[in-house]
């Protein structure tokens, strides 16, 4: 699902981010509306044909979020839906939110998994 045929036709995107991000691993773990309403969010995103989409206050290149989406399987999906509600501030629109966080869960689920393995290497010492 890579090229400008596939990307244009919301069936095609939706059917290949269903496969990518193992869809019914997900929705055994989590609730299907939620999933869906993620998974909704990463269509628009890859489907938008306007130059460039505005992620946390400013303009991102709509090529490289197209290209981040594309790349996204159930372990950022998994972590944008766990970590969903844990905004400092409230959130004003939930689709914006949901778009940063995707876009962010490359890097925020690489991080958070260092620190987690980081934590359990401190505290599981066998003496």
């Amino acid at each position: 699902m890579t090229d400008e045929t596939d990307i244009s036709d919301p069936d095609v995107v939706l059917s290949g981010i269903r496969s990518r991000v193992e869809y019914d691993a997900l929705i055994a773990r989590y609730d299907r509306e939620e999933v869906d309403e993620v998974i909704n969010v990463m269509v628009d995103a890859i489907c938008n044909q306007d130059a460039t989409t505005r992620l946390g206050g400013g303009d991102v290149p709509q090529k490289l979020v197209r290209q981040r989406m594309l790349s996204l399987e159930f372990q950022h999906l998994a972590y944008v839906l766990d970590n969903r509600g844990k905004s400092q501030k409230p959130v004003k629109n939930i689709k914006r939110y949901l778009l940063a966080m995707l876009y962010n869960s490359v890097s925020s689920c690489a991080n958070s998994e260092a620190a987690l393995y980081e934590h359990e290497e401190k505290n599981c010492h066998v003496s």
